[in-house]
C-alpha cells in the first residue's frame, strides 16, 4: 500500500473525517476513507461536515481542490440548517451568520456577504488552509489561507488580522465543504494525497503540507480531550 492509503488512527487516537451520515442526496459521494468529497452532478449545491465538532480551542485543517470547479471549504455551526438547504440543493456554507467559507474563486463569505479576492483563485491541486480560534465570549477568530500563505496579511500564530474576528461562536463548530462541482480532499492530519514536506502540530499529531500555526492543533481525539 502507498503511504496515502494508510491511516494513523489507533485505539487511543482517532482523526476527524467527513461524516458519511451527512450525505443528503445522490449528487455527492465520499471516498478515500471519507476524506474525499466529490460532486457527481451539475448545477446543484451539496454539502458535508466533519465527524468531530469543536466547542473550544484552536484548530487547523487543510483541503486540497483536486478539481477546483465551484468548491467551498469552511466552518459552520447550525448543521441542521445546512442539512435542510443541501437536501433542497439551495444552500452552501457562508450564507448564514454562523458560517464562514473560502471559495475556489479566492473570495471568502459569511452571512451572505462576500469579500472578493481575499486570496488568489484556486487551480486544481491547490491547498486551502483554515485556522479557527474558538476564543471565549466574543473573542473568536477565523483565518483563511492558500498554499502556505495566509490571506489579508494575517497570522494565526500571533493573532494578526484574522479574516473574521470578534466572533461569538455557536456551541459547536464543524469543518465542512459545499460543492456545485469539483472534488475536495480534506486533511485533518491524515492526508489522502501526497505531502511534500510533512508538518505536525505541537503535540506531534498530524501530517500537513504547511506549518501548523503556533497554538493550533490537528482535529483528533487526543487533542480534543486536551483542548476541546
Amino acid at each position: 500500500l502507498a503511504a496515502t492509503d494508510q491511516a494513523t488512527d489507533t485505539p487511543t487516537n482517532n482523526f476527524c473525517t467527513i461524516n458519511p451520515l451527512y450525505i443528503t442526496n445522490s449528487n455527492q459521494s465520499l471516498a478515500e476513507g471519507n476524506l474525499q468529497h466529490a460532486h457527481n452532478g451539475t448545477g446543484y449545491w451539496i454539502g458535508a461536515i466533519s465527524t468531530i465538532g469543536t466547542t473550544n480551542g484552536k484548530w487547523y485543517a487543510e483541503f486540497k481542490l483536486t478539481d477546483s470547479s465551484n468548491c467551498i471549504g469552511g466552518v459552520a455551526g447550525d448543521v441542521s440548517s445546512m442539512l435542510i438547504r443541501n437536501t433542497a440543493g439551495s444552500g452552501y456554507i457562508g450564507l448564514r451568520s454562523d458560517e464562514w467559507s473560502m471559495w475556489a474563486s479566492g473570495n471568502i463569505q459569511s452571512n451572505g456577504t462576500t469579500i472578493s479576492s481575499y486570496v488568489s483563485s484556486f487551480s486544481d491541486d491547490d491547498i486551502g488552509m483554515i485556522a479557527i480560534d474558538m476564543g471565549t465570549g466574543s473573542n473568536g477568530a477565523i483565518y483563511f489561507g492558500k498554499d502556505g500563505t495566509w490571506g489579508g496579511s494575517s497570522n494565526p500564530s500571533n493573532g494578526t488580522s484574522p479574516a473574521y474576528s470578534s466572533i461569538t461562536f455557536p456551541s459547536t463548530m464543524f469543518f465542512g465543504s459545499s460543492l456545485e462541482g469539483g472534488t475536495v480532499q480534506w486533511n485533518f492530519g491524515t492526508p489522502v494525497h501526497s505531502i511534500s514536506s510533512g508538518n505536525a502540530d505541537a503535540n506531534g499529531y498530524g501530517n500537513f503540507e504547511f506549518a501548523v500555526p503556533s497554538g493550533y492543533y490537528a482535529l483528533c481525539t487526543k487533542n480534543l480531550a486536551e483542548f476541546g
